[in-house]
C-alpha cells in the first residue's frame, strides 16, 4: 500500500473532478498564498489568494461522522497499539480502512459531489480554482499530519500529537481549542516570537556576528521546524552560551 495512501485517496477524488485541469491546478496551488487555513469536524475553511487576485474565502464541507459513532471508533483506536504507534510516526495504519468500513462510514466520500464547495470569488462555479488550491493544501497538510484528516472526519484524538488542537495567533499564542487545527501563517508565527527573536539578535550582535543575523533572518520556515535554540546551535555552535535562559528559548 502507498506510504501516504490516505492522502492519495483524497487526491484521486480531486483528480476525478478536475480532469485535465488536475496537473495545472496542483502546480498553481504551490504558489497560492494562504492567509488562514482551518480544519474542524466536517469543514475546511481558508482565505487564499494567488498573484494579484483578491482574497477568496473558501469552504469545503462534508458531513462528519456522528458523535456517538465516533466515540465508539475512538475506543477501538485508543485500544489498538498499531493506531497509536502509527499516529506517533505520522502515518495511518492500513487497518484504518477496515475500521471505517466496520462502522459503515468513509475515510473519504465515494464521490467528490458529496463535498459541498463554496468560494466567495466564484460562488457559482463548481470546484473553482480557489477551492482546488484549498483541497491541495489540505492534502499537503494531512500527508505529514494524518490526524488532521481524522479531525475532519470525526473529532480530536486526545492521545495524538498536540498540534491537532493547536491554535496560535497574534495575542493568543498560548491558547488551544479542541476540535480545531489552524496552520500558522508567517505573520502570526512572528507575532508570537518577537521577544525570542529579539534576544537572538541581541546575542549575535554582542558577538558582532552580523553575517549570521543575515543568515537566520530570512528563514522563518526553517526556524519553525525546530526549537529556536537548537536551530541556532546548529548554525553556530557557541550560540547557546550567549542566549539567556530567561528568554524562554
Amino acid at each position: 500500500m502507498n506510504k501516504e495512501w490516505w492522502a492519495s485517496e483524497g487526491e484521486n477524488l480531486l483528480r476525478a473532478v478536475l480532469g485535465e485541469r488536475f496537473k495545472r491546478m496542483r502546480y498553481d496551488a504551490e504558489k497560492a498564498e494562504f492567509e488562514t487555513f482551518e480544519v474542524i469536524p466536517g469543514r475546511v475553511t481558508a482565505k487564499v489568494k494567488k498573484g494579484k487576485s483578491k482574497t477568496c474565502y473558501v469552504r469545503l464541507d462534508w458531513e462528519p461522522i456522528v458523535s456517538d459513532v465516533w466515540k465508539e471508533m475512538l475506543v477501538e483506536i485508543k485500544s489498538a497499539v498499531v493506531w497509536q504507534a502509527s499516529l506517533l510516526n505520522d502515518t495511518l495504519p492500513e487497518s484504518a480502512t477496515g475500521l471505517f468500513q466496520k462502522y459503515n462510514v468513509g475515510l473519504w466520500p465515494d464521490s467528490p459531489e458529496e463535498i459541498n464547495v463554496y468560494a466567495s470569488l466564484e460562488p457559482e462555479k463548481y470546484w473553482s480554482r480557489f477551492a482546488a488550491y484549498t483541497f491541495f493544501h489540505f492534502l499537503r497538510e494531512i500527508r505529514s499530519k494524518p490526524e488532521i484528516l481524522l479531525l475532519f472526519r470525526g473529532g480530536d484524538l486526545d492521545f495524538a500529537p498536540a498540534r491537532t488542537a493547536k491554535k496560535e495567533g497574534a495575542g493568543d499564542s498560548a491558547s488551544a481549542k479542541p476540535g480545531l487545527y489552524r496552520r500558522e501563517t508567517d505573520a502570526n508565527f512572528w507575532s508570537g516570537k518577537k521577544e525570542e527573536f529579539s534576544a537572538i539578535l541581541e546575542g549575535f550582535r554582542a558577538l558582532k556576528t552580523e553575517p549570521f543575523i543575515e543568515k537566520i533572518a530570512p528563514a522563518p520556515y526553517e526556524i519553525k521546524k525546530r526549537n529556536l535554540r537548537e536551530y541556532l546551535v546548529e548554525i553556530y555552535e557557541d550560540s547557546a552560551a550567549i542566549l539567556p535562559e530567561s528568554a524562554g528559548i
